[in-house]
């Protein structure tokens, strides 16, 4: 299809990977590959790659898949003719037909990212499965997007996003990741599109080593809790000590509770978890900041005042005022 390309980040190929540029190819669509350094013993597979007329990329040394990703973007965003990019993997789990699913989608919807998703149904390794459920959880509770796949490697990039992809933060494979956390930053909506779930041999020729490459997609996420339960515990044990041990009023006690939890839970936002320096950021959080204090303090007195006892009352309150914290502070304050 004239305007798009497929990208193939690939490590240590093997014939699959020949076979699949081949079968694009022969339906007369642009295929660059990048050659993730996988050194000599492999020259002879990208050698293949390019007697079928697609464009072979090469690193030196192996850089990860986030940086191949990179580097084919780079490379495709100077043609001017290049509307969006499809990336697949080189391991022959996306079959053409759903390569071609993507590629059409992205054609009726031309500033979506379009996104592979599979359904992890049938025989599938237990570790995919539950890799796939875990990080779609805990994506959907620190973004609020319900993306089925967080994890496919079959996605349709727009040209509007071309110059942020290709200096997106990751070079392995926390950079799918980053790229979907981005969504909403990048203010473009993503449209998902089912497609078959392959595992070829147990996924034994994947290179996702479990320990190091899921720190790396977990980490960017759980950063987005951290600092919530950081600044709760600070909340709660200073009311605690206020109105447990000093017998203070309710209303005071949260209010300075608040006062210095919320201080703590903008610096570690501001700096570590959004990365968002802008000081404008401040006047909106902390208008955010009295709000919920007003309410919480007001509707936590309130429950006390009819019997519930104080701490019990607070937490009540402060749930869901969590919630309605963090949707906004994500969505609104440092996006």
């Amino acid at each position: 299809m004239e305007g798009y390309s497929v990208l193939i980040p690939a490590y240590q190929p093997d014939v699959k990977l020949v076979q699949l540029v081949s079968d694009l190819r022969q339906k007369g669509i642009a295929v660059s590959v990048v050659d993730d350094g996988g050194g000599a013993d492999y020259a002879h597979i990208f050698e293949q790659v390019l007697e079928t007329g697609a464009c072979v990329l090469c690193h030196t040394q192996n850089k990860g898949k986030g940086a191949a990703l990179k580097t084919g973007i780079s490379h495709l965003m100077k043609q001017t003719d290049v509307e969006g990019i499809v990336t697949a993997d080189a391991d022959g789990q996306h079959t053409i037909e759903d390569i071609c699913l993507v590629m059409d989608t992205m054609a009726a919807n031309p500033d979506h990212l379009v996104i592979g998703a599979r359904s992890f149904a049938g025989d599938v390794p237990a570790r995919s499965r539950f890799g796939n459920t875990l990080t779609r959880g805990i994506f959907r509770l620190a973004t609020g997007l319900k993306v089925t796949d967080t994890q496919t490697g079959l996605r349709g990039l727009p040209r509007k996003i071309f110059s942020e992809l290709s200096v997106l933060e990751g070079d392995r494979y926390e950079y799918e990741m980053n790229m979907l956390l981005n969504i909403e930053h990048w203010g473009i909506a993503y449209t998902e599109v089912p497609i078959e779930t392959v595992y070829i041999e147990g996924n034994k020729s994947s290179h996702f080593h479990p320990l190091r490459d899921s720190w790396l997609i977990y980490g960017k996420i759980l950063k987005f809790l951290t600092s919530s339960m950081a600044s709760f515990a600070v909340d709660y044990g200073l009311f605690f000590l206020l109105y447990t041990a000093f017998k203070l009023e309710y209303w005071f006690s949260y209010v300075l509770a608040r006062a210095v939890s919320s201080f703590v839970n903008y610096m570690i936002n501001r700096h570590i978890v959004f990365a968002n320096g802008r000081k404008s950021s401040v006047i909106k959080y902390y208008l955010l900041a009295l709000f919920i204090m007003a309410l919480g303090s007001i509707g936590g007195d309130l429950l006390a005042t009819a019997g519930i006892p104080g701490l019990l009352s607070k937490l009540i309150v402060d749930l869901p005022l969590f919630f309605l914290s963090y949707t906004v502070q994500r969505k609104y304050i440092f996006r």
